[in-house]
């Protein structure tokens, strides 16, 4: 009985400063009771509890709670989610555990804990579940008497009522039966031989058997056998007493499971649990303890708590602690609990529950139920230091400044940790921060070549990688700096480069320094690329903002250069900025207020703001267009219209929406007026030219016909011959003047058509004595006219004379005419399978030979008229030029290289004068 008060002692206890919210309530959910813990969690005291209930704490309409309440009904017991209702009014998601217990009476009761999830729902950090059960049970005091009375068999000769109500029988079932009738199976066939060895042997057996009764229910009996012995000391009969202690066993199971879930709770769990008596010293700790201290739990008792406190915390710990004269419970403001002695180099946050139990005889000290947070503080402190980084970036403060307290910050989170951020200089480094380091430093980093093998942070910024050194003092990419590290002291190291996300450029590097050999934590990794990123946002910010100012001083620069009206208009807000030129241009003075862009088209001519309307929104929506131009009428501060031409830049964010349209409008008035005039101007030109066309053709027709008229009365055959020969060339300078009227352009002419026509019209003027077959050869070119011209009278000269001397005495023949370019090099080929050129001939006598070389010479050609072995082959190269002047003749400025110029095959030293094209 004492050990089930002290069991009860050390549950209420429990029960009482767990951290774990607990309910006793009633199935129907009346509260009986509940822990501070749970007080805590929902704002009310246990009487205010008592008067509300399960449904003043628990939503009505949580999803699940008819379910958890079936399930516990059916099971009972039950584990869920469910929505709870703090004193407040506010909800938060809380795990239930409950079930249901009977006390002695059989009255039934629930013991529900509760966890407060909203932490665990908003970090998704797993905590351990802390479940701890409370039962108070009272065992029966009375326990009644069995009377049994078998034979030597074992066959039940006499029983009492109280056998009878135990075991389910009646008496007359009992009796005549064998013991083994309430035998449960429980224990083995050595248990009930041993016994029966004994009893026959005349001695008393005493022990605990556990029997079934009738319904197939079980019971304990502490069992007292005593043999009743005949005269000759023989066993004549049993007498059994036995008392129930079904009710003391079943107590002693819930000991061993309460006791199961004590450790669980206390000594299995992540939580340090542990009693400080009034000196502070330990006189329990929690497994957990042991784990993070490496100490014996037998080493920790006695040892002052103190020692395990930073030095830093002690003072505001122990201004706390002395709260407790006024209340009996508190909780702690974060505190470092070391387990590193003696310099507390590494250390965890704690958060502790204090709970004064000195006049509790079964503690008579203070509980101390502590959490580990450090996860959670350590990133609270670094989002509030990357929060003031950010704060200073933007109220514009000095970057040193601003590395150098992001950095010393990160040595504070990080104690024994040093720090120093280094920028790219082409192949230099230079130290921006490094708060812990004296100017050496600065130097030594400033004499560093970047190279693969070269420290750490030169390999990182090397290789665009993280790159680890675990010990300076061994490896080889320290070997140049191995004394720089001796003397600060620099044991291990490792650096994260800086990527711009832009270019993909190396902006700088993160490097990291330890007093001993070692490699980071996951959690220090994690950490600094954390802050690389924040470092890399305030680098690309920082160029941004030095390209974005110089911008700025050429736009105003441009501005003022310039007369265009520039703009930019912020399609967000939906007006313009104009720049001065709109007033200048237009006369608007808009002194730089937003200009809201309905004013804009209320200024576009009536009938051209539709169109223009239209065509700048399809640009604006049509994600890939990025130029935008148009000319329209715009109306200035006079009330006048000007031409204009606008040509915008549309800018688009990451999802292509226009957002910006920078541009500018142009006065294009004068222009407009010009290109109208000279449109009348041409107008009045081809109505000239076209006369002019019209009566040189007709001329040129007349004076053509004339001469063919001429030729076929003329009796001599040599001035008949002439008169054709001149047809021709008239023909051919007709041709061109008519290719000159067609074409578009009076300066340029497909040389191509022109060769096509011409011996066209050369194989119908010359009579049709020889049939001729002609191989063409001609590449698309066009020739400047004042080459064209020439060049067609040499071609017209070369095909008049293959087809009147090249194939005489026969009645076929061919004529392969080639036309190429390289480059600016146009090459013509004339060939034919004729006689060839005679032996005896002689240039001075044929009129065609010399006006050939005095237009070779204004060409400033190379020509070559020679027997192939086939016929006879006339080759003529010259350069294309743009000469200006249509219809001029060429110059002759360097006559007296003319001979070497044009490679003269010696036709005639002594050509004609120039001659007249027209």
């Amino acid at each position: 009985m004492s050990q089930e008060k002290d069991q009860q002692i050390r549950y209420k206890t429990a029960f009482e400063h767990s951290l774990t919210a607990t309910l006793i309530t009633r199935p129907d959910g009346t509260i009986i009771t509940a822990n501070p813990a749970a007080c805590d969690m929902f704002g009310y005291t246990v009487e205010q509890l008592r008067q509300i209930g399960r449904s003043g704490i628990i939503h009505t309409d949580s999803p699940g709670l008819s379910g958890f309440l079936q399930e516990r009904e059916k099971a009972g017991s039950a584990r869920g989610e469910l929505t709870a209702i703090r004193k407040n009014g506010e909800t938060f998601p809380c795990e239930f555990y409950s079930a249901i217990f009977h006390d002695e009476s059989g009255e039934a009761f629930t013991s529900t804990t509760l966890l407060d999830i909203s932490g665990r729902k908003a970090t998704d950090i797993e905590l351990k579940k802390s479940l701890k059960h409370l039962s108070e049970y009272k065992y029966a005091l009375d326990q009644a008497a069995n009377i049994v009375i078998t034979d030597v068999e074992g066959y039940i000769t006499e029983v009492n009522e109280h056998t009878c109500k135990l075991s389910g029988y009646a008496e007359e079932e009992l009796i005549g039966s064998h013991t083994n009738i309430n035998n449960s199976g429980y224990h083995p066939d050595s248990f009930f031989k041993e016994l029966w060895n004994t009893i026959l042997k005349g001695e008393v057996w005493r022990g605990e058997i556990r029997n079934k009764t009738k319904n197939g229910s079980f019971y304990w009996v502490d069992t007292t056998i005593v043999p009743f012995m005949d005269s000759g000391g023989n066993p004549e009969h049993f007498l059994a007493i036995r008392f129930d202690i079904t009710d003391q066993k079943e107590s002693q199971r819930l000991v061993r499971i309460n006791e199961q879930r004590f450790r669980a709770l206390v000594q299995g769990g992540y939580d340090y649990f542990g009693i400080i008596d009034e000196q502070g010293l330990f006189i329990y700790v929690s497994p957990s303890y042991e784990q993070l201290l490496d100490i014996p739990s037998e080493e920790l008792i006695g040892r002052p708590v103190a020692d395990f406190i930073h030095k830093n915390d002690r003072r505001q710990l122990l201004s706390e602690i002395s709260e407790l004269d006024k209340e009996n419970r508190l909780k702690t403001s974060p505190y470092r609990f070391c387990y590193n002695e003696p310099d507390c180099s590494d250390f965890l946050w704690f958060e502790s529950t204090i709970t004064d139990l000195r006049e509790d005889p079964a503690v008579r000290g203070f509980i101390v139920n502590s959490q580990d947070i450090t996860h959670s503080v350590f990133f609270q402190e670094l989002d509030k230091l990357e929060r003031k980084t950010l704060k200073s970036f933007a109220e514009d403060k000095p970057l040193a400044s601003i590395f150098d307290e992001l950095l010393t910050g990160m040595e504070e989170l990080y104690p024994g940790i040093r720090y120093a951020f280094i920028q790219v200089q082409g192949k230099q480094m230079k130290v921006l921060s490094a708060p812990s380091f004296g100017d050496d430093l600065i130097r030594h980093v400033a004499s560093f070549v970047i190279g693969k093998d070269q420290g750490t942070t030169g390999v990182a910024i090397i290789s665009g990688e993280k790159v680890f050194v675990d010990d300076t003092m061994n490896d080889p990419r320290w070997e140049p700096y191995r004394e720089f590290a001796q003397n600060e002291n620099i044991r291990a190291s490792w650096s994260h480069p800086i990527i711009d996300s832009n270019t993909s450029d190396i902006l700088a590097a993160l490097a990291v320094y330890y007093d001993q050999p070692k490699t980071p934590s996951d959690q220090e990794e994690r950490t600094v690329e954390r802050i690389c990123e924040l470092l890399r946002l305030i680098l690309e910010s920082e160029i941004k903002d030095k390209a974005l100012k110089g911008s700025n001083e050429r736009f105003r620069y441009v501005n003022k250069a310039t007369d265009d009206a520039i703009y930019d208009w912020d399609l967000l807000q939906n007006h313009l900025q104009w720049g001065d030129g709109f007033r200048r241009q237009f006369g608007y003075q808009v002194h730089g207020k937003p200009f809201p862009i309905e004013n804009w088209y209320s200024l576009i001519h009536p009938d051209d703001v539709t169109a223009v309307k239209e065509s700048l929104e399809k640009a604006i929506d049509t994600p890939g267009q990025s130029k935008w131009t148009c000319e329209y009428r715009f109306e200035k501060q006079s009330g006048r219209y000007a031409y204009v031409y606008e040509n915008g830049y549309i800018i688009r964010d990451d999802n292509h929406q226009a957002v910006r349209m920078i541009g500018a409008l142009r006065d294009i008035s004068d222009k407009k007026y010009q290109e109208e005039k000279l449109r009348n101007s041409l107008r009045e030109k081809e109505t000239l030219l076209s006369e002019i066309h019209h009566r040189v053709k007709n001329n040129l027709a007349v004076v053509s016909g004339m001469m063919q008229l001429q030729a076929m009365e003329e009796p001599n055959a040599v001035v008949r011959e002439k008169l054709h020969d001149s047809t021709l060339r008239i023909q051919t300078m007709a041709t061109i003047h008519e290719l000159l009227y067609q074409s578009e352009n009076f300066s340029r002419l497909s040389f191509t058509d022109i060769i096509k026509k011409l011996m066209n019209t050369i194989e119908q003027v010359l009579p049709d004595e020889v049939t001729v077959e002609k191989e063409v050869h001609l590449i698309p070119l066009e020739l400047n006219i004042n080459q064209a011209i020439p060049c067609s009278l040499i071609i017209n000269e070369v095909l008049t004379n293959c087809y009147k001397h090249a194939f005489k005495g026969r009645e076929h023949g061919r004529i392969t005419v080639r036309l190429q370019e390289n480059g600016n090099e146009v090459g013509i080929s004339i060939h034919d399978d004729g006689v060839g050129i005679p032996e005896n001939a002689n240039s001075s006598e044929s009129l065609g030979l010399q006006i050939i070389q005095t237009l070779v010479q204004q060409l400033k050609a190379q020509h070559k008229l020679y027997n192939s072995g086939n016929g006879t082959v006339f080759d003529l190269t010259f350069t294309k030029k743009d000469i200006s002047g249509i219809g001029n003749t060429l110059s002759n400025d360097d006559d007296e290289n003319s001979d070497a110029e044009n490679g003269s095959s010696g036709l005639s030293d002594n050509p004609p004068s120039q001659l007249p094209l027209f």
